[in-house]
């Protein structure tokens, strides 16, 4: 879990209390109703135990009902390690968190436990052996989502609720950022990545607009119960990412038969029009219908015949995200921990 939105609805504090936050007034958001006059918000941070990581909190209070409502958000992960990483929170350590923040906060920890998520953001960082250049442009097609470059180094598929965010970790980090022991560390001399280091992630925008996620994750609660599923779900959308590697050397075609001949001057035209716009146009201009999915998988089968795939790149990025994964399953790490006679904190 990442960047989450979490509303405790019957936050237990005093008027007096409110003091040590900051009074603000929301900006009106365009299309919508004026804000309530009995309404009255306050803010403040909450900060890591070391460094300038933070968590948002926001404070509305009922003048007619006399109720607060807190709302917790930000990187969960940035604010438990103390900074930017590219770990990953466990479960145990997921829990931790939720304790530590109830104890910051001053409430319960049943109380963060029913605490309702109107947006999570969960993902992993996978570590490639090789510096790909491009990576992204490999990753065409998902069912039923928009491709959007938004700049050369972030590539999304959005839907109506939720979308998927692909990036190269290390851009999101200044050149003059040193990794070391899972943790970036500042240098007076820029480094060299000789790696590359893609981070996945899954960003639910409304948590009641998609039924797994309001099923299995709406509080967090729902979320400690369901983590492995959760993670599961997220390795389900990877996988379903049509990938090709389109920076792969063109096979080429010499003395071949005229059926060979076509398919490699279709390539030509689909490959110098671009991948991506080809797909793009096929997807405005052809009729919706049962063979839809049959030419579209077509297009990708002449691709992949006439590129030289001197590395499986589909296969490393799916066998690094499985390792991934599977250090992120509860069951997994009990497993492991019980054969080690180790203790998981809870």
């Amino acid at each position: 879990m990442d960047n989450n939105t979490t509303y405790i609805d019957d936050f237990i504090t005093t008027r007096n209390r409110v003091k040590e936050w900051t009074q603000y007034f929301p900006k009106r958001k365009k299309g919508k109703k004026p804000l309530p006059k009995k309404y009255h918000y306050f803010k403040r941070r909450l900060y890591a135990e070391k460094g300038n990581s933070f968590l948002f909190l926001s404070l509305r209070y009922d003048d007619n009902e006399d109720i607060f409502r807190l709302r917790i958000n930000g990187s969960l992960k940035k604010w438990y390690f103390n900074g930017n990483t590219l770990d990953n929170l466990t479960l145990p350590q997921y829990i931790n968190c939720m304790k530590r923040i109830a104890l910051e906060t001053g409430i319960t920890y049943d109380d963060i436990l029913g605490g309702r998520n109107t947006k999570i953001e969960s993902g992993v960082t996978i570590c490639l052996k090789t510096k790909f250049k491009d990576l992204l442009k490999c990753f065409i097609w998902h069912s039923g989502f928009d491709r959007v470059e938004e700049n050369e180094t972030t590539l999304y598929f959005r839907s109506s609720f939720y979308s998927f965010i692909l990036y190269e970790k290390l851009i999101e980090i200044k050149s003059k950022n040193h990794y070391r022991n899972g943790r970036f560390i500042r240098t007076d001399k820029p480094f060299e990545f000789t790696k590359t280091y893609l981070r996945f992630e899954v960003k639910v925008n409304s948590v009641s607009g998609v039924k797994f996620y309001e099923e299995k994750a709406n509080s967090v609660a729902k979320i400690i119960e369901n983590w492995d599923e959760i993670i599961l779900q997220m390795q389900s959308f990877f996988k379903g990412i049509e990938f090709i590697d389109v920076n792969g050397a063109e096979k080429g075609f010499k003395n071949g038969t005229f059926p060979q001949f076509k398919k490699y001057t279709l390539f030509k035209q689909i490959k110098d029009f671009g991948l991506h716009n080809y797909i793009k146009l096929f997807k405005k201009e052809v009729r919706s219908g049962s063979n839809v999915t049959k030419y579209r998988n077509e297009i990708f089968s002449l691709f992949r015949s006439q590129v030289v795939e001197d590395i499986d790149l589909r296969e490393e990025l799916l066998f690094e995200f499985e390792k991934k994964i599977n250090g992120l399953l509860y069951n997994k790490i009990n497993s492991y921990s019980n054969s080690n006679n180790t203790l998981i904190e809870e």
